[in-house]
């Protein structure tokens, strides 16, 4: 049986709100990008995913 140690992921979502039906977001998650499990099955462990920036821009009409 594999113990899973504690852990803490930070994420950053911020956005800009340009004109009043336009808006831009960045989103940054796992800014320190560290490794841990995730989650495991008997002997083998599963890796957390790694850093992920998301830029999106979205229009309303």
């Amino acid at each position: 049986m594999k113990i899973i140690d504690g852990y803490a992921v930070t994420d950053i979502v911020s956005y800009y709100q340009a004109t009043p039906k336009l808006r831009l977001n960045l989103d940054v998650k796992k800014i320190f990008d560290r490794v841990y499990d995730e989650s495991a099955f008997n002997l083998y462990a599963y890796l957390g995913e790694s850093r992920t920036v998301q830029l999106g821009i979205s229009y309303t009409f």
